[in-house]
């Protein structure tokens, strides 16, 4: 399982909104039909180019990391992730006030309009990121099938994404992604629009 981090900004002092578990399908194969619902797919951030690790440093070549990347999105796309909103500092708010709130992310780019133009601003906020350039990198990965009962309770009887409720609250943010492995750490930072889903 991994655990994630996930805050409003890539700057010092950045603030904690959220946490992610992500977990693999045989894990998500465990868990019962309802708690299924509350989890997500990430086939569509790794493929559309959407999730991105932060270049830790200009001392690293961009090919290296770029293959790096490439590889640790190869893992990525088969896990499931549920999240939880702790800090709507989008409202204003100065502090973690009331009830933490079920995050989601974008798993088709019809859900939000001018996904690109995002996706865009995102990258002029990070040089050397380029969502389409990734996008293309990672056209031989294998997209795994998608459990039907994942995302349910974002969308409605006739398979439609509540998208008012659901994607009102957009936010540039960046993860920290933590694996733990035979009991060491390895932290992988992320970068990605999200979206809160209020419940």
């Amino acid at each position: 399982m991994r655990q994630c981090l996930l805050y409003d900004s890539p700057e010092p002092g950045a603030r904690l909104i959220g946490v992610e578990y992500m977990i693999s399908p045989a894990l998500y194969a465990t868990l019962d039909q309802e708690e299924r619902r509350l989890w997500h797919s990430h086939v569509f951030e790794v493929k559309s180019g959407m999730l991105v690790m932060p270049q830790p440093s200009a001392l690293v070549p961009q090919a290296a990391w770029e293959q790096a990347e490439t590889t640790e999105m190869e893992q990525v796309i088969r896990l499931y992730g549920k999240v939880y909103h702790l800090w709507q500092v989008d409202k204003g708010h100065k502090l973690p006030l009331g009830e933490p709130q079920l995050m989601t992310s974008i798993t088709a780019a019809d859900q939000i309009p001018e996904l690109d133009k995002m996706m865009d601003a995102r990258d002029e906020q990070f040089p050397g990121t380029d969502w389409r350039k990734k996008k293309e990198l990672r056209e031989h990965i294998p997209e795994p099938k998608i459990h039907p009962g994942s995302f349910s309770i974002f969308v409605n009887s006739s398979g439609a994404v509540h998208t008012d409720s659901c994607f009102d609250r957009r936010r540039l943010c960046v993860e920290k992604m933590i694996e733990q492995t035979h009991n060491k750490s390895r932290a992988v930072g992320c970068k990605c629009p999200a979206v809160s889903a209020a419940m």
